[in-house]
């Protein structure tokens, strides 16, 4: 419940949660949507909270408008839960996968890294884009369904950062000036 938060500030519900730095006017504020429902661990079956329904936004995506502003963040929802990642020493056995070599990962934590590497590839395509262009393409490209609605919204931001949204960004690069 909400008494398990901790935060500064005055806050009524769920959907004004995001803090620094999502909530800074320049950057770019990602949340999760549920993507892989399947985790082949050698010690349990990896089931945590409500059974996942690809698609939807997860559980722990929190959204809602910038301090002082109406602007709605997150800015874009990409693939958060769950993903598979390169262990590391020490990993509890409960988190990595029948093999041995692999662990669980999910969160913002995982949406927003995978995000960054898009940035990235568009960047590397058109290395004279502008952050403000980055922006608006992405908007123009997201997806949106009936998981995310009429977007923009608070929980979903300009919809999803999914394959079919980076093919379009990727192909509209060569229409930028």
């Amino acid at each position: 419940g909400q008494g398990d938060i901790d935060f500064t500030g005055t806050c009524v519900s769920k959907e004004a949660q995001v803090g620094t730095p999502g909530s800074a006017r320049n950057v770019l504020t990602i949340g999760s949507y549920d993507w892989n429902d399947s985790f082949d661990s050698k010690v349990i079956k990896f089931v945590t909270g409500p059974q996942l329904t690809v698609g939807t936004i997860s559980t722990y995506s929190n959204g809602g408008p910038l301090r002082g502003g109406t602007e709605a963040r997150p800015d874009f929802a990409a693939p958060g839960q769950w993903w598979t990642a390169p262990q590391a020493a020490g990993t509890k056995a409960s988190m990595l996968d029948a093999s041995g070599k692999y662990r669980i990962f999910n969160g913002t934590s995982a949406a927003t890294p995978y995000t960054a590497g898009i940035c990235a590839l568009l960047f590397e395509k058109k290395p004279t884009l502008t952050t403000t262009q980055l922006r608006q393409l992405l908007r123009r490209c997201a997806t949106s369904d009936t998981n995310t609605g009429t977007v923009p919204n608070s929980r979903w931001g300009a919809g999803k950062l999914d394959v079919p949204a980076i093919r379009r960004a990727l192909t509209s690069l060569t229409s930028l000036p």
